[in-house]
């Protein structure tokens, strides 16, 4: 290995300033090529690793009683909100389990017509 290091070295010494120039520049193009290559390749494997990991949107509708809806997951603030409405019962113990009964939907009923109200004022 050191002999090959000093043959280059040798041949170096021989050839005129402007082909060790030339060389020099082919050296930096070819490690140019080879680091734009290289960076192409680890674009295109993080652009495909968030392509795959990104979170899809699923757009679901539902119906309750011939009434949809919305699409942009306001199914799910509603399932949130009633899920709410169930554990406060629960720790206030009006009422045991998970169930909705007549009178939470009343007090939601009534605590609307009161926002509404006050909204017009």
């Amino acid at each position: 290995m050191i002999e090959v290091i000093k043959e280059a070295g040798a041949i170096l010494k021989d050839l005129p300033e402007i082909a060790v120039w030339i060389l020099l520049g082919i050296l930096f193009y070819k490690i140019t090529i080879l680091g734009s290559i290289f960076g192409i390749i680890k674009l295109a494997i993080n652009k495909l690793h968030d392509f795959s990991t990104r979170e899809r949107v699923v757009k679901k509708t539902m119906t309750i009683n011939d009434k949809i809806i919305t699409a942009d997951n306001t199914h799910m603030v509603l399932v949130d909100f009633l899920d709410n409405v169930i554990a406060l019962n629960i720790r206030e113990s009006t009422h045991k389990g998970s169930y909705l009964h007549r009178s939470d939907i009343d007090s939601i009923k009534d605590a609307f017509h009161e926002k509404r109200a006050r909204d017009k004022k």
